[in-house]
């Protein structure tokens, strides 16, 4: 199924066989290399199948905001190109990599406390005993459970992947 003519619900599961089929690839290729560590073709395929999937949700809903609000001051989302998204790759690394100089370093404990509060708020928010957008944060969750159905991975194997990015964005701030 192209990603082009998948309706939202199946956008993040489609994203996630993307991913799988993408890691599952003996292509190991280097696309960049940045101060001597190397960003392979896989991991550029991954984060592009990411934006194209982002892309495609938020071009849907505003699809149906035009349609609900018939609002032309709207702005139409934006695609980014693979080159775009290689591009913010060697911009995050460059700054991992200063960051990583100067000493700033998220611990793993840091970071799954992070996640582990985050999802808590999200549970809390959804369950109504915090306030909050309650169908954005339904959205990010039914989001999440789709794109691990999709990667055919567990929720544990997807909270450690996330830690992960956790501790390398926080490493960048």
């Amino acid at each position: 199924m192209a990603f082009s003519t998948v309706f939202s619900a199946d956008i993040w599961i489609e994203c996630g066989k993307k991913i799988k089929n993408i890691q599952q690839s003996k292509d190991n290729r280097v696309v960049a290399v940045v101060n001597g560590e190397k960003i392979y073709k896989k991991d550029l395929e991954v984060a592009y199948a990411l934006e194209e999937a982002s892309y495609l949700s938020r071009k849907e809903s505003y699809q149906k905001l035009l349609k609900k609000y018939k609002a032309s001051f709207l702005k139409p989302p934006v695609q980014k190109t693979k080159k775009d998204v290689l591009n913010s790759m060697i911009e995050n690394l460059l700054l991992l990599q200063t960051a990583k100089k100067e000493g700033y370093i998220v611990s793993e404990k840091e970071a799954k406390d992070y996640y582990e509060k985050t999802k808590k708020t999200m549970q809390d928010v959804i369950s109504g005993k915090v306030s909050g957008d309650m169908e954005s944060v339904k959205f990010a969750n039914d989001v999440i459970e789709k794109l691990i159905k999709g990667w055919g991975i567990t929720r544990e194997e997807y909270d450690k992947k996330v830690i992960e990015q956790i501790r390398n964005w926080c490493k960048s701030k």
